[in-house]
């Protein structure tokens, strides 16, 4: 506890008062919390895409998805963004007041902020399986109106459908 009273003052009584008063003045402030990216980065974007860039140079195998990826949107981020696209509300949103815009938004989830299907489903009050199959079927090329921006917005392929990969040596399963 010293050393933190040092960092507010070299008299006692004066760094207490400095110390108290800190506290005071963010104890309802936004907890830094909310912004963490990939359970591991806080900061602004600037930094964000700096360190982006050095993660994509370095090995990372062993490194999980969501660290290698700091500049991933926040489930608030895609909400907002989903439902100022739609000129939605965000509770209209999260009611499913419009079917497209639901649609785009569980997909968003799920791709660009990398949420589990759990909480997906528990944000929109769905089971975990129509989550999946909303996912599918756009990867599949369903189409949802408005969503392209979206892509373009939180930096993904323009085709949702994930890349084909065939191996025509490989051996076939009967």
């Amino acid at each position: 506890m010293a050393w933190v009273l040092e960092q507010f003052g070299s008299a006692p009584t004066a760094a207490r008062r400095a110390y108290r008063r800190f506290v005071a003045e963010g104890v309802d402030a936004a907890s830094p919390w909310q912004d963490l990216r990939g359970g591991i980065w806080l900061g602004p974007e600037g930094f964000r895409q700096r360190m982006q860039e050095r993660l994509s140079k370095a090995a990372t195998a062993n490194v999980p998805a969501a660290q290698r990826q700091p500049t991933r949107p926040t489930m608030g981020e895609v909400i907002e963004a989903v439902a100022a696209a739609y000129d939605l509300s965000r509770d209209d949103l999260l009611l499913r007041r419009d079917p497209v815009a639901f649609r785009a938004a569980v997909y968003l989830l799920r791709r660009a902020a990398n949420l589990p299907l759990k909480q997906v489903a528990g944000l929109f009050a769905i089971s975990q399986p129509w989550v999946s199959r909303i996912q599918g079927r756009i990867e599949r090329g369903d189409r949802v109106r408005g969503l392209r921006p979206l892509l373009h917005r939180f930096h993904l392929p323009m085709d949702p459908r994930p890349p084909r990969v065939t191996d025509h040596n490989a051996p076939h399963r009967v």
